[in-house]
């Protein structure tokens, strides 16, 4: 594994604090050599009395013990020798810390270059690639890419939903437009014909209506409010209520088994949204004379929403599709806009919550939904 910045950093400043003080030691062992120095016993040689006598000021004694022995006093001039001494302190000293910012500034552009590359390649919009950089510089490239895979997707998720959106409101509008060139062509037309082509126009602004409505039913989710008190047996009741012309229009039976939760907290507009796209998915995709099931659970940490078909199930390759906007399921009718399951997974998000799908073909679907209690 790579050494980190800190390590190197630590490694570099240590050596060079080390080599300070090497030679300031070297400096005071030269000094201390230079202060006391010892002769032998007894000089002689006239050659080496002068040498002493130039460098040094000295005086002979001679010792009245019985060894009957002699010797040298030596005396050093200390100010000019303490001079000396600071001065040569100060030379090593300063050396060191041109040698010591020298390294640092070494170790800073060492150290900066990957940092400045990387910044070239996020102005520039690219994936970074930074093979030889510290630990840490990784990480903040890694996480750089991961970011920047998250816009692309984003973006590209973007413009497929733009895409999808401009199709679905264009083709009802071609359709209006060339039911009105018809008639307008048409020769001799009677009562008959105009009723037509009016009520194939306002079936096209009903699906451009769809439409709009869960654009905006979509936009409002990211500002809208989940503090209102909600009990959710009396938001599944109510979708039941409402939904329940339909079921009987499609011969299907609605069954419930509904507990009574403590209240929480939630958006009731957006959580009814939801719970009606899911039973209307288990009627509108159901066997004739099917069954839908509803069933409310209640926990300690949260609520649980079952919503169980009869109808014609998902295959594996269509339920990793099925969340995603404008997305039919292969075989089903043109009614649906393809925007249902896309609404629900975002407000059972929005509310913190999870939901699972199992689905087999020919033999049904259920959806469970787990909200936990907002307080």
């Amino acid at each position: 594994m790579k050494k980190s910045i800190q390590t190197k950093t630590f490694i570099a400043l240590a050596f060079a604090i080390f080599t300070c003080g090497v030679f300031y030691l070297m400096s005071v062992d030269f000094a201390t050599k230079t202060l006391v120095g010892l002769y032998h016993d007894e000089m002689t040689r006239k050659d080496q009395q002068e040498a002493i006598q130039n460098d040094f000021d000295y005086s002979a004694i001679k010792d009245n013990t019985s060894d009957n022995k002699s010797g040298i006093i030596i005396t050093v001039d200390v100010d000019s020798f303490k001079t000396n001494l600071v001065i040569n302190t100060a030379i090593i000293t300063v050396v060191a810390m041109l040698m010591l910012i020298g390294i640092a500034y070494l170790i800073v552009a060492h150290f900066n270059r990957p940092i400045k590359d990387l910044t070239k390649q996020v102005k520039a919009g690219k994936q970074a690639e930074l093979s030889s950089s510290s630990d840490e510089v990784q990480t903040l490239s890694q996480t750089y890419n991961e970011m920047l895979s998250k816009l692309d997707g984003a973006l590209s998720a973007q413009k497929h939903f733009n895409v999808s959106v401009a199709h679905e409101l264009k083709t009802p509008l071609a359709v209006m437009k060339a039911h009105i060139d018809v008639l307008n062509h048409l020769e001799g037309k009677n009562i008959n014909d105009y009723q037509e082509t009016i009520a194939i126009i306002h079936q096209s602004l009903q699906k451009m209506n769809a439409v709009i409505e869960t654009l905006l039913d979509s936009s409002v989710l990211t500002t809208a409010s989940i503090d209102d008190t909600i009990m959710m047996d009396e938001i599944l009741l109510d979708v039941i209520t409402d939904i329940q012309p339909y079921a009987k229009q499609h011969n299907i039976r609605l069954d419930q088994q509904l507990s009574e939760c403590p209240s929480s907290k939630g958006n009731q507009v957006l959580l009814y949204r939801a719970f009606y796209n899911l039973i209307e998915n288990g009627i509108k995709y159901n066997h004739p004379e099917g069954r839908v099931y509803i069933k409310l659970e209640c926990f300690k940490h949260g609520t649980k929403v079952t919503i169980a078909d009869t109808g014609k199930g998902i295959s594996e390759e269509d339920m990793h599709h099925i969340f995603e906007p404008f997305y039919r399921v292969e075989g089903s009718d043109k009614e649906g806009l393809g925007l249902g399951l896309s609404l629900v997974l975002n407000i059972i998000q929005r509310h913190s919550g999870l939901i699972n799908t199992i689905s087999k073909p020919d033999e049904g679907t259920i959806f469970e939904v787990e909200l936990p209690h907002l307080i």
